[in-house]
């Protein structure tokens, strides 16, 4: 099995509160993680346009801007960077194999990427709430579903992990 993937729901359950946080990631806490001491804070974030040349926190908005997540967000940029964002999450722990914890958040692109219907929710009441919340945000859609249903997807990913081979 690939390691580097697989996770724990002990580890989602430890660190819920931060992947929380993070789900509500905002274009001014990106302003916050990425502003340099000697840059001057745009007052208005809805005037940033993308230029080659503006500052890096401008960017990242702007890039967010176009991913609608903060998992895909994460995805798109820089291992630095990445690290910056987790650690304003208070997300950068290391891993039992030392390697940098990108692992919960790579479950949640794929996540994303996953296709759901009603029938794959235990709570039936639920299901178009749990639906709208996947389309809007992976992190909260996981985090509104119920552990049985938390513990059965991270199952089926790390089985995912399991069974991926890359043949070249």
């Amino acid at each position: 099995m690939n390691q580097q993937y697989f996770i724990l729901y002990t580890e989602f359950v430890e660190h819920k509160h931060n992947i929380a946080k993070m789900s509500k990631l905002t274009e001014h806490d990106i302003m916050d993680v990425w502003i340099e001491s000697d840059e001057d804070p745009v007052k208005d974030l809805s005037k940033i346009v993308y230029s080659y040349d503006a500052p890096l926190y401008q960017k990242m908005i702007w890039r967010f801007r176009q991913t609608k997540s903060p998992t895909l967000l994460h995805n798109e940029i820089d291992p630095c960077n990445r690290k910056i964002l987790l650690r304003y999450f208070d997300l950068d722990h290391w891993n039992l194999y030392n390697k940098f914890n990108n692992r919960l958040l790579e479950f949640f692109v794929w996540l994303k990427s996953q296709h759901f219907s009603q029938e794959d929710f235990t709570d039936q009441e639920k299901a178009d709430k749990h639906l709208r919340d996947w389309k809007e945000n992976e992190m909260v859609f996981f985090i509104n579903l119920l552990e049985c249903d938390q513990q059965r997807l991270i199952n089926k990913y790390n089985e995912y992990y399991r069974n991926f081979k890359i043949e070249w």
